[in-house]
């Protein structure tokens, strides 16, 4: 009896064991499907993307490389044309100083140190920044008779002022110019590395596209000026009255003197 009691608890223990090895067989069969399909949506998604972002081609990347060359060219145009400016600014601003170097030793001194002039009028009197002095800080019989008169003074220092803005100008240009030299060299170097695709060839060539500075783009083979906008108040001021009003002494150039 105990013999047949021990035969039937083996018996279900092997049962019990069997249907516990089942259902790990069933699981891991289903854990391993679940992983085959990830691994083929790994690889369908890999292919699509790689369907949809191409590879530059030679032909592609010569061409790009062709933009950039004519970018160079432009860019060297403009760094010539922009020195040949500021060469010509320089003559401009020696001829100007040497009209201004008369002044310089008749003028009188006042006080805190500046220089003063008197208009032919002896009416008015301005110091050397071209802004104007009051009787009531310097005194006008303290000029000589033969004290040159500012006007001739006062334009020269306008002219020195202008000039001087547009050498900063002309050297604010330059310095663009060079940075999109850079950029341009940077696009190059990126197009040449492997794996380079057609979609950031065409990224690059709008982002230089968007940089190019003025200079440069006037010497684009394909280079078209802005027309200016209409004035809308030119109607208006045809029939206006024009008012005369004594010139004004610019005071805001602020050249510096020698």
């Amino acid at each position: 009896m105990i013999q047949l009691i021990d035969q039937f608890k083996h018996k279900e223990r092997s049962q019990s064991e069997w249907l516990r090895q089942q259902k790990w067989f069933v699981k891991a069969r289903q854990e391993a499907k679940h992983r085959n399909d990830a691994e083929s949506k790994l690889a369908d998604d890999v292919l699509a993307t790689a369907i949809e972002v191409s590879i530059a081609t030679h032909d592609q990347i010569k061409l790009f490389n062709e933009k950039l060359d004519t970018n160079h060219e432009a860019s060297t145009a403009a760094l010539i044309e922009n020195q040949i400016l500021l060469e010509d600014i320089a003559r401009r601003i020696l001829a100007v100083e040497g009209r201004l170097a008369p002044h310089w030793e008749h003028a009188n001194i006042m006080d805190d140190g500046r220089r003063v002039f008197l208009n032919a009028e002896r009416s008015q009197a301005y110091d050397e920044w071209g802004s104007e002095v009051g009787d009531d800080e310097y005194a006008y019989e303290n000029f000589a008779a033969d004290h040159r008169p500012v006007d001739s003074f006062l334009d020269a220092l306008k002219e020195r002022g202008s000039l001087r803005t547009e050498k900063e100008n002309a050297l604010d240009a330059r310095q663009r110019i060079h940075e999109f030299e850079e950029l341009t060299d940077a696009a190059r170097d990126e197009a040449s590395k492997e794996g380079v695709t057609q979609e950031r060839l065409d990224e690059l060539s709008a982002e230089l596209e968007d940089f190019m500075p003025e200079e440069v783009a006037q010497h684009m083979p394909d280079y078209e000026p802005s027309q200016p906008a209409p004035d809308a108040t030119a109607a208006f001021s045809r029939n206006a009255s024009p008012s005369k009003s004594p010139p004004a002494v610019d005071t805001a150039l602020n050249p510096l003197a020698p």
